[in-house]
């Protein structure tokens, strides 16, 4: 009987330590994936904090650009449209 006692003790106890190093990894593992989406989340607001300050930069030198030499659509409202009147030879 005692050892029926012990051998059931034993099993408890041994349930008990996998259950522990099962959440222990489990808990490894959360930590891992929040790590993750912590350093997902920092690398957003860096890319979003680039480009913002890319696109200033875009629009900033464009309006200093000078664009007088370029040719509006209105000035050649057919370029784009072509004469299906005029036949190729």
């Amino acid at each position: 009987m005692r050892e029926k006692i012990s051998k059931s003790v034993d099993s408890f106890w041994s349930e008990i330590e996998k259950k522990h190093l099962k959440d222990n990894i489990e808990k490894g593992s959360l930590g891992y994936i929040i790590d993750i989406i912590d350093d997902s989340a920092e690398d957003s607001k860096i890319a979003r904090k680039f480009l913002s300050n890319e696109l200033k930069s875009f629009v900033t030198s464009s309006l200093n650009r000078d664009c007088s030499h370029v040719e509006t659509s209105q000035d050649h409202s057919n370029f784009h449209t072509p004469d299906h009147s005029k036949k190729l030879v």
